[in-house]
């Protein structure tokens, strides 16, 4: 499969799933024009590339437009707790990610799904599981996926290579772990949803809630 058609086919399910009534369960309320602004810069933005560190890391317009609106996310939430939990939990997100990766690169045993989206699906799920809303999600996601880049650095018996975040294979991984997230926060939602009914199904019954 070529590099960049996953998250291409992930984005437009995601998008006929958000534009047919499905808003809350693959955005929250997260606004049209939101997502127009975000699409648009990131296409436009692709082709872009600023060396960082001298060359060792380089950074895509479009990975660069995503970090800016996770960091903006990051500072809009206005709770230093919680922003700082969603550091975290991009931190523990970014390092399960780049640990994986390199599981995988070291002793190919585990393969649960795909080697370059493994990592990716087990970062959304936590994203999911920690996080409640999706502006959180896809920063922690966006933060991770940054990180786990690195792994490379890690690899044994391997001259360092220059890093490139942003490119079509790290889109991939990034999609699929907001697309994990969102799964898991839907899940969690029907969960809640079905406890809450049973239990009130309970309490009109007469019995112990």
């Amino acid at each position: 499969m070529n590099d960049g058609f996953f998250a291409v086919w992930l984005l437009a399910i995601g998008l006929i799933l958000y534009l047919t009534g499905w808003q809350t369960q693959v955005a929250d309320q997260t606004s049209r024009m939101a997502v127009a602004a975000f699409l648009t810069g990131v296409t436009l933005l692709h082709g872009l590339a600023v060396p960082i560190g001298g060359g060792i890391v380089t950074l895509q317009g479009s990975a660069a437009w995503a970090l800016l609106w996770a960091f903006i996310a990051v500072i809009c939430i206005r709770n230093f707790l919680q922003s700082l939990f969603v550091i975290l939990c991009a931190v523990l997100g970014g390092a399960v990610w780049l640990w994986i990766r390199f599981m995988y690169a070291t002793d190919p045993v585990f393969l649960f799904f795909h080697p370059g989206l493994d990592g990716a699906i087990i970062a959304g799920f936590l994203a999911g599981m920690l996080t409640e809303r999706f502006a959180m999600q896809a920063a922690i996601i966006a933060i991770a996926a940054s990180i786990a880049q690195f792994s490379a650095i890690l690899m044994p018996g391997k001259p360092i290579e220059p890093i490139t975040i942003g490119m079509l294979s790290w889109w991939d991984g990034a999609v699929a772990a907001l697309a994990a997230s969102r799964l898991t926060w839907n899940v969690k939602a029907g969960i809640r949803h079905v406890s809450k009914w049973f239990s009130e199904g309970t309490r009109e019954r007469g019995g112990n809630p």
